[in-house]
């Protein structure tokens, strides 16, 4: 369902969060921190950019900063930045939002209840929930796994 750019882009914004610089942050940085790679994370740094949740800066004391405070940016915003929007799929006529068929209907469903789940969650929450919860976590098996470790 998450592709790899999503999931990093949530692993960055929520160590951005625990980080809570008040100065940008190196882009390469925060790639070795997290173990990921430098060009890669300028790939996500620029989707991001783009929507709105990250700020970048150029220059010598360049790199970037959550864009929005952590509360106000929904994992909804950050799959929509790296995916699209979600889609139910409709078979309707072109244009029409009306399913037609239960298949259809059903699909429609659950990308609302996707869609109001994610717009719930939020980078806070991650940064927030981790931390409480970091000793009980699977480090092998977490996606916030080297979020937690880089910021130890």
């Amino acid at each position: 369902m998450l592709t790899k750019t999503t999931v990093c882009a949530m692993q960055m914004l929520t160590y951005l969060a625990r980080h809570r610089s008040a100065v940008p942050v190196s882009r390469r940085f925060i790639a070795a921190k997290l173990g990921l790679s430098s060009s890669y994370l300028a790939k996500i740094v620029n989707t991001l950019s783009r929507a709105g949740i990250l700020r970048s800066y150029r220059g010598i004391a360049g790199g970037v900063m959550l864009g929005r405070a952590p509360a106000q940016i929904t994992l909804l915003n950050i799959i929509e930045a790296c995916q699209g929007a979600i889609t139910a799929g409709n078979c309707g006529q072109a244009g029409s939002a009306r399913p037609v068929c239960a298949y259809h209907r059903a699909m429609a469903e659950v990308a609302q209840a996707l869609t109001e789940t994610l717009s719930r969650w939020t980078i806070l929450h991650l940064a927030t929930e981790n931390r409480r919860t970091s000793g009980s976590l699977n480090r092998r098996t977490c996606r916030m796994a080297n979020v937690l470790k880089a910021c130890a």
